[in-house]
């Protein structure tokens, strides 16, 4: 049985939805196997969702090129799939995605990266100056 939609809070439920809208190329409002493998192999937050390394997406290319499965994923596709029209609804993805928060939670934090640090930059002038650890020296000055 589905949990409710309420076991995840509107911002969560807002970043599920960027994962959904990530994988969904041609925005029909479903998800196809062929654009979850494209989106797994370019998106870590979908990765994340169902918890694939790297290696494990090449694995299911392989095999949606094969057999149209998705490798390990294909479990987890099943599960979603819960009318079994080969495609995921929102709503699929939604309920699928509230009855286990930690898998949301895994894919969501791929979407918010801690932003990159800020690098001084060199500023070259007339005067001498000690370029400051770390700086970033402009083209032509290295």
């Amino acid at each position: 049985k589905v949990a409710p939609k309420a076991d995840m809070s509107e911002a969560q439920l807002s970043h599920l939805r960027q994962i959904f809208d990530l994988v969904d190329k041609n925005s029909d409002g479903k998800l196809t196997k062929k654009e979850l493998i494209m989106a797994l192999k370019k998106y870590p937050a979908v990765r994340g969702i169902f918890d694939l390394s790297t290696s494990a997406v090449g694995d299911a290319q392989a095999a949606f090129e094969d057999q149209g499965k998705l490798g390990e994923a294909q479990k987890s596709w099943d599960e979603l799939d819960v009318n079994g029209d080969a495609t995921l609804s929102w709503d699929e993805f939604r309920d699928h995605f509230c009855g286990r928060p930690q898998s949301a939670l895994r894919g969501i934090r791929f979407l918010n990266p801690e932003p990159a640090p800020v690098r001084l930059e060199f500023k070259p002038t007339a005067e001498w100056q000690l370029v400051p650890k770390g700086a970033i020296c402009p083209v032509g000055l290295e």
